[in-house]
């Protein structure tokens, strides 16, 4: 019997090589339907440690959510994956975002918590995502009670308790989700609060209608073969839009609109005479971190092996995360500040980094590697009960057009495994070189006690982070305080 990833005794087989030492939708209205991609075959996708996608029914109505359903044969639960790409306008981020996804993680903690289900939250640079694991037989049960989560506005008393909370988590992972705004041009995300900010009762309305837009959103669902029945129907009937606009007929076009992209300003050594300003997101609880990050222009497949191989590698030996959306991306280096010489652990942190970037790195060790991330994540969907929908939403932010995303993963995998060491120095020691390489990369620092954070004034000229309703205009326009800021030092 087959059931998950691989066949049953198999998976830890694959690991263990792998791994280093060891259709009815919309009542009122007739769905659109678009072919889905053509999954690789399963040998083929089986050989480059992927999921072997061989049933996937896409279909989107007009007023309401796109939905993908994966279907395994012996599959015994069913997993449910909202994405909820984060709204457009700046005045819906920040503080009141935050906030209206802390309101519906309680909403769905509460109502699915005598199902037996398990229930997390995730969100990356552009998307919320909202997760659901519950037995197969329950899944009726999880459709009319995902309904109003998802289509009811906020209460009075949803508002005050989210307000309430919002204070104790703004400085949760401000910092690198500022850094990915900046790099991205858009506003900040739902982490991205600064420490202090709030939020009035009609913003966090406003922000969580804005975030929970059915014709935006997009549900991705793996279920057993046999759930032909229109299940999802109580969830599908309400949660539609008002007017019934027109909604994008591709799953790309609803999580990606087009981005406002920064304005082009000059590039600035970071320990450089006229370093870039340091965006300050403020002090909060804790040490503090600063990130520094820079964006990667990544068209090709192969460009984004290169930097999956070159962010696994660094990683080995620092807090270095690659963020991926498509054709671009955003490598981040963390540091968390320490108690003393904080700006002397900045420094070593980015020139340690810069040594280990033009370090050789042998075609074994890039070979482990490539096996050793491609492993863990298919060991990883095993641990999550065998979810395909976090497989699926790994293939979206791969891909740059609809028809790549059934093959993105095995593509990704045979390219990271066909890399050449030379290739890989080469993009190393220009993109991924905070010294010596290209320029362009910007940091951000974000909580910490005021006296921790005056040491490092010493680095570069700091620049309080905006609203976010004025974030993007104020990341655009960096460059027209480039001469300001070469002479400052606070």
């Amino acid at each position: 019997m087959t059931r998950g990833l691989l066949p049953r005794g198999t998976l830890w087989i694959w690991a263990a090589a792998a791994l280093p030492g060891c259709k009815r939708m919309g009542p009122s209205q007739a769905p659109v339907e678009w072919q889905a991609p053509p999954p690789p075959p399963r040998s083929e996708a089986l050989d480059a440690l992927a999921p072997p996608w061989e049933d996937i029914d896409e279909q989107v109505s007009p007023a309401g959510p796109l939905v993908v359903r994966l279907r395994e044969p012996d599959s015994l639960r069913v997993h449910l994956r909202v994405l909820l790409p984060l709204p457009e306008s700046a005045e819906h981020r920040g503080a009141a975002l935050q906030a209206s996804a802390w309101i519906t993680h309680a909403r769905l903690l509460r109502a699915l918590r005598s199902l037996g289900a398990r229930v997390a939250i995730a969100d990356g640079a552009d998307r919320v995502e909202l997760v659901v694991h519950v037995a197969a037989d329950r899944r009726k049960l999880l459709a009319r009670r995902l309904a109003p989560v998802l289509t009811e506005p906020p209460s009075s008393a949803e508002i005050r308790a989210a307000r309430r909370v919002l204070p104790q988590a703004a400085g949760r992972a401000v910092a690198l989700a500022v850094a990915e705004s900046i790099l991205l041009g858009r506003p900040a995300g739902r982490d991205a609060a600064a420490a202090g900010e709030d939020a009035s009762p009609s913003q966090v309305r406003a922000a969580w209608l804005a975030l929970h837009a059915p014709t935006r959103a997009v549900l991705v669902v793996h279920e057993p073969r046999a759930a032909r029945d229109p299940w999802l129907d109580p969830l599908l009937e309400r949660w539609r839009g008002e007017e019934a606009p027109t909604a994008p007929a591709g799953l790309l076009a609803r999580l990606r609109p087009e981005a406002e992209l920064p304005a082009p300003h000059e590039p600035r050594p970071l320990l450089g005479e006229t370093p870039p300003p340091l965006w300050d997101a403020g002090p909060g609880p804790g040490g503090g971190e600063v990130v520094i990050a820079r964006r990667l222009e990544l068209p090709k497949l192969r460009d984004r092996a290169l930097a999956r191989l070159a962010a696994r590698l660094l990683a080995q030996g620092q807090d270095v995360r690659l963020a991926l959306r498509g054709d671009v991306g955003v490598l981040v280096l963390r540091i968390p500040l320490p108690p003393k010489g904080p700006a002397a652990a900045v420094r070593h942190q980015i020139e340690l980094l810069s040594e280990r970037v033009r370090q050789p790195w042998a075609p074994s060790q890039i070979r482990q590697a490539a096996r050793a991330f491609l492993g863990a994540r298919v060991v990883q969907a095993s641990l999550d009960d065998e979810d395909w929908t976090g497989l699926w939403s790994r293939a979206i932010d791969l891909s740059t057009r609809d028809a790549d995303i059934a093959r993105a993963l095995a593509d990704e995998a045979r390219a990271m495994q066909d890399v050449a060491a030379d290739d890989l120095a080469a993009f190393l020691t220009r993109w991924c070189d905070p010294l010596g390489g290209e320029a362009g990369w910007q940091w951000v620092l974000a909580g910490g006690t005021r006296a921790r954070r005056r040491e490092l004034a010493d680095l570069a000229p700091s620049r309080p982070l905006p609203s976010a309703a004025g974030h993007a205009k104020d990341a655009a326009g960096a460059r027209g305080h480039d001469d300001e800021d070469q002479g400052a030092r606070h």
